[in-house]
């Protein structure tokens, strides 16, 4: 990150690309060091235009990882993370939508237009449902925020499985060998009702995870 910083003022294109630099070094290291590797399924259910991606979240693994799908991915993130040094510097810089979840409805509002926002620039939208990491095979509640993107923004949303969790491990620096899988689910239309959404959403992307983690 340090290295990247003169990227900051030039241009998002050129911030992105030195991540995804980053990311493919991270990635080549997990493999030659812990013998983590990764596949991507399902990559053509992408649609070509720009999408909410709702996303399984068991580690930093897949925090990292979008920035091979998605050219100019817009994360939904907690806004704490932008005092973070370096790191922080580089999600206010990239545009990222950040949240204050203890002013709810100000959130929601700041949400909604942001997201909307992004997606007229051409970017995706990436949000974890659960809000945090969850171990594998454990279910969080699924909150407003991505039935909110997905009643006010009229796009798909395209539904992520993923079994990160059971290599890299949430508050664990052990690493363990095998193959992480990131499945990419039919995209759900838009129009379903609120409840319809939600649960056909949380059915999809769990039992895909599960299936994953065998």
């Amino acid at each position: 990150m340090t290295i990247s910083l003169p990227c900051l003022p030039l241009s998002r294109q050129a911030t992105f690309e030195c991540g995804r630099l980053w990311v493919r070094v991270t990635c080549w290291l997990l493999q030659e060091i812990t013998l983590i590797r990764h596949q991507f399924k399902g990559l053509e259910n992408i649609p070509n235009t720009p999408v909410i991606f709702a996303v399984k979240h068991q580690s930093a693994w897949e925090t990292l990882t979008f920035l091979l799908v998605s050219k100019q991915p817009a994360f939904v993130l907690k806004r704490e993370l932008l005092w973070v040094p370096l790191f922080g510097w580089f999600m206010w810089g990239l545009n990222m939508i950040s949240i204050n979840r203890r002013e709810r409805r100000r959130s929601m509002q700041q949400l909604l237009q942001n997201a909307r926002l992004r997606l007229t620039q051409g970017r995706s939208i990436v949000i974890f449902p659960e809000g945090t990491r969850m171990p594998p095979g454990q279910t969080g509640p699924y909150h407003a925020g991505i039935a909110a993107l997905y009643q006010h923004l009229n796009v798909p949303v395209v539904p992520v499985a993923l079994n990160s969790g059971k290599h890299w491990r949430r508050k664990s620096l052990l690493k363990y060998p095998g193959t992480i899988t990131m499945e990419f689910l039919s995209p759900l239309p838009p129009g379903l009702d609120k409840q319809q959404f939600l649960s056909t959403l949380r059915q999809q992307i769990e039992a895909a995870s599960k299936r994953l983690d065998i």
